[in-house]
């Protein structure tokens, strides 16, 4: 096991090495990064900044499915989907990123069977968010979803080599903040 876990270490940083190899780009706050109309749409490692995943509902509104920050890797489902199901948005600031084809990452992954697993373990830790957004909001209280957003962003900084203190700041705004817990703007605020 821990041999396993050294080389998909060593992957991981394999595949971060790849995408640090194209341009940084840049997205300035609340534009897009991926939208729905791409034709090949780029799987994105975030540089700096938070980005998000989201989608419109049919009466207009805007759901923020999942928070992205710098050492994330946003859009992996482009791999076996071949288009965007869900625009990439850049959060309360602006975002430098890195963007690789799938193409790209495909073939990488097939000359790296570590790689592969690393990314079969970013797939199941970003499914893992989701289903735990999904039983906050199925089953909690505002403040309790507040609570659970916050703790969840504070525990993955230091993951990510972002922080080791108590405090951090979040560049999102309270809008964003209500279309990702599924609460109003006026809710949020109040809580």
């Amino acid at each position: 096991a821990a041999a396993i876990a050294d080389d998909v270490l060593r992957a991981g940083n394999r595949l971060r090495h790849a995408f640090l190899q194209k341009p940084m780009r840049f997205a300035p706050p609340d534009e897009p990064i991926v939208r729905l109309t791409d034709s090949e749409p780029p799987v994105i490692l975030i540089h700096s900044g938070f980005a998000f995943r989201c989608c419109v509902l049919g009466d207009g509104r805007r759901a923020i499915l999942n928070i992205g920050m710098p050492g994330d890797f946003i859009g992996l489902d482009h791999l076996v989907l071949h288009q965007a199901t869900e625009e990439i948005v850049g959060a309360a600031n602006r975002v430098g990123y890195y963007a690789l084809p799938p193409s790209e990452l495909w073939s990488l992954m097939m000359r790296d069977q570590a790689i592969n697993r690393k990314v079969v373990m970013l797939l199941a830790e970003m499914r893992w968010r989701s289903d735990r957004l999904a039983a906050s909001i199925g089953r909690l209280d505002a403040r309790a979803r507040i609570c659970v957003m916050l703790l969840d962003i504070y525990e993955r900084l230091p993951r990510n080599g972002l922080n080791s203190g108590l405090t951090f700041n979040l560049p999102l705004t309270q809008e964003q903040i209500a279309d990702h817990l599924g609460l109003t703007l006026v809710h949020v605020n109040r809580t």
